[in-house]
């Protein structure tokens, strides 16, 4: 179950970086606050790996996919990925 859910989490990192790129195109976000979210998502990605033995890892782990999926309303190509 830990590789599973690491291997997840990792796949999820490259998602937000493409996210990053696609939502570069928008006219109503800065380039500055695109890359500052996506960063932060992609350092809590590569974070909540190591976490996922810990109490409570497994439930970070799905709070982030859920901001993913709900980022899908600000950058639709989202859904898709």
């Amino acid at each position: 179950m830990r590789t599973l859910c690491a291997s997840t989490l990792i796949g999820e990192f490259f998602v937000i970086g493409f996210a990053g790129l696609v939502a570069m195109k928008l006219d109503d976000a800065s380039m500055t606050l695109v890359w500052t979210v996506c960063g932060i998502g992609m350092a809590l990605s590569v974070l909540l790996c190591g976490m996922i033995t810990r109490p409570g890892g497994i439930q970070l782990g799905w709070a982030l996919q859920v901001a993913l999926v709900l980022s899908g309303f600000v950058v639709p190509m989202m859904f898709i990925l």
